[in-house]
Formats: structure tokens, sequence, C-alpha cells
């Protein structure tokens, strides 16, 4: 893991003679975007998504999905998390670009793949055995 360096500020007005004014101005490194968990979610949202890496310091964290912006989670400089919006007009499974963006800068993106949202209209029979063996019949879609 990369680590925060932490410098002085000097100033000068003649580019020549500088002075020391005792400030100090934190260099992060570069943040950097690995893997995403899980990979797709349905079309209806909710999806929580961990996003690895490194140089994720405190700051406007965003994930964005087909241009809709959601706020992240830092949970530690390796790790931040965001919730997918709900997407819709999915005919079959699409992949969007997951952009992460830190202070208004993309920092890295991934494919997140939104399918459309499951449904049940019939569980057939109704009710079965505690013991179980019931063998049920699922009416529905996009599963």
């Amino acid at each position: 893991e990369k680590t925060t360096d932490i410098v002085y500020i000097r100033v000068s007005n003649n580019g020549n003679d500088w002075h020391g004014c005792g400030r100090k101005y934190a260099l992060h490194p570069t943040p950097q975007v690995g893997k995403i968990y899980p990979l797709e979610g349905p079309a209806s949202g909710k999806t929580s998504i961990h996003v690895s890496g490194y140089g994720f310091f405190e700051g406007d964290l965003r994930c964005t999905f087909n241009g809709i912006s959601v706020s992240a989670k830092s949970i530690s400089s390796t790790e931040i998390r965001c919730v997918s919006p709900p997407q819709t007009n999915l005919d079959g499974p699409v992949v969007t670009q997951l952009i992460v963006s830190l202070d208004g800068f993309a920092i890295g993106h991934a494919d997140f793949t939104y399918f459309p949202t499951p449904y049940l209209t019939s569980v057939l029979p109704s009710s079965g055995l505690m013991r179980g063996g019931t063998t049920l019949t699922l009416t529905g879609g996009n599963f």
C-alpha cells in the first residue's frame, strides 16, 4: 500500500529567495481501482458494491452507473463501498461502466452488469410439509 507524504510549503516572491511558512501539505498517492465485488446486480438496484484498490482517502467519493452518481463510503485506504442505483428499461443483461471518482476526478472504472429483476407470479403448491421434499413450481420471469 502506498502512503501519504507530508511536505512543508515554502514561498517566494522573486523565484530566488524562499521562505518557509511552517505550513504542511499532504501528498496522497494517486488512487487506483483494483476490483469490484459483486460484478452484477438486479436492475432494481440496492446492490452493495465493494471496490478494492488503494489511495482512497477522505474526500467526495462517488460511484457513477450509466450517468447516475451515488455517494461512496471510504471503509479504509484500500476499500470503498457504494450502492447501485436502479436502472430502467432493461430487456436483458446490460453491462455498464462503474466509474469511481474522488473530488470530481475519475480515478478508475470497472464493468458492472445489471440484469432484469426477477419476479414471481405464483408458487404451486402454496404449502408443504416441514420435513421438506415438496417439489415447487415457480412461475414468473428473469430467472
